[in-house]
């Protein structure tokens, strides 16, 4: 009779322990979710059994100098990869992002430079701060490193075209080289890089702030940033461009990016990098008739690149060859040496796929009329009135922005 109420009391508790496991799921955050999955196959590659135990500990634990470095390592690895591929070779998203950033800064911006760049929601680049080496490249640390190379790229031409304003003769230089390598700092004061992750982990804040000079914004601004009324950047003008950066994120915040921005789009100050808004408008069911949508009222003034992960397929034409070796190059720093190139996981091609599928550079056809350059593409409709602000709910849970 003991043994029967025994099992009885088991399996009671089994039941209830079931039912609690399933309520808090259903109620939970998804993001926590997500990483408390990651944290499991963390504890199953290191033999530890309480996975939840793990996550809190990385999040609260202050980060080593040797965790701090060896991050550093591995982005600058991934930038290397990025920078440093065959002429013939997949890998080269890279310089296809780069190309068409310069035609949308050609053919449809105010100005041939870019002096802000937004980063939005890229996702956490460090696996564990337990690992010293990382078995597997997380894909938003691929993300990372692009854009990290081409705030590079674009502070390099941006520092070329003042010392030609200067009447400085960069060619008559004894170096040429000591010119165009910019640390992270001077890359920092040419083009601001602004940098929001809702979920980032501490080690990340150390990294991209103290080691690369990206300023890490504190407050969630759900997308609604004029690049107007921010004070971050002395170099900005009235005729200053910002590149937004928005590899996969949710629909509604390249909305309220559009929104905050209405009256500087026809102005051809702003670009987006990130998922094809014809695509949205394409697979979403509804999108016209949401008033405070505003991807629709912009899809006739927009210029779209090709699918960057397809497009990099054209660029071993002699002309994108031509265009690479114009471009100066970025170079490590000294924390990267011969033992980091074989230390952690080259990139392959599926994270290039789960990276930059779908992305694409979205600029605006120009409708000022001050516009001299005869490459810019001006459009003869009258630019649309500013849909409904967006205003999150923060009592539904299925909100894309919480």
């Amino acid at each position: 009779m003991v043994k029967v109420q025994a099992k009885m009391q088991v399996d009671e508790w089994t039941v209830v322990h079931r039912k609690k496991k399933r309520f808090s799921q259903q109620r939970g955050n998804k993001r926590r979710d997500q990483n408390i999955a990651k944290a499991k196959a963390l504890a199953g590659a290191l033999s530890i059994g309480d996975e939840t135990n793990i996550l809190e500990a990385n999040e609260a634990a202050s980060p080593s100098q040797q965790e701090i470095t060896a991050l550093c390592q591995a982005i600058e690895k991934c930038m290397h990869d990025l920078q440093n591929v065959s002429p013939d070779s997949d890998h080269d998203i890279f310089e296809s992002i780069l190309l068409e950033v310069h035609n949308a800064l050609t053919k449809n911006t105010i100005s041939e430079n870019i002096d802000e760049i937004v980063c939005y929601g890229i996702g956490n680049f460090d696996i564990t701060t337990s690992y010293s080496t990382y078995h597997s490249l997380p894909v938003p640390m691929v993300q990372l490193a692009c854009i990290l190379l081409l705030r590079h790229s674009l502070a390099v031409s941006k520092k070329d075209k003042l010392s030609s304003c200067n009447l400085i003769d960069i060619q008559q230089s004894k170096n040429r080289e000591e010119q165009i390598l910019l640390s992270y700092s001077q890359q920092q004061r040419l083009v601001s890089m602004v940098y929001f992750e809702p979920c980032i982990r501490p080690i990340e804040k150390i990294v991209l702030s103290q080691y690369f000079n990206i300023l890490i914004l504190e407050e969630n601004e759900m997308g609604k940033r004029c690049i107007e009324n921010t004070s971050n950047n002395h170099n900005k003008t009235e005729k200053s461009v910002s590149l937004f950066y928005m590899p996969h994120n949710p629909m509604r915040l390249y909305s309220n990016v559009l929104w905050s921005n209405w009256h500087l789009l026809p102005n051809g100050r702003v670009i987006i990098f990130g998922n094809s808004f014809q695509e949205y408008n394409d697979r979403i069911i509804g999108l016209k008739s949401d008033e405070t949508n505003c991807l629709v009222p912009v899809l006739k003034f927009i210029e779209e690149s090709k699918k960057i992960c397809y497009f990099r397929k054209m660029l071993r034409s002699a002309d994108a060859l031509k265009h690479k070796s114009k471009r100066s190059m970025w170079k490590p720093s000294a924390l990267f040496d011969d033992a980091t190139k074989h230390r952690y996981s080259d990139i392959t091609n599926q994270n290039i796929e789960m990276a930059f599928n779908d992305c694409v550079v979205i600029s605006f056809r120009q409708i000022v009329s001050d516009r001299k350059r005869y490459e810019c593409t001006k459009i003869d409709l009258p630019w649309p009135p500013r849909p409904k602000e967006y205003i999150v709910d923060p009592n539904n849970l299925e909100d894309e922005l919480l």
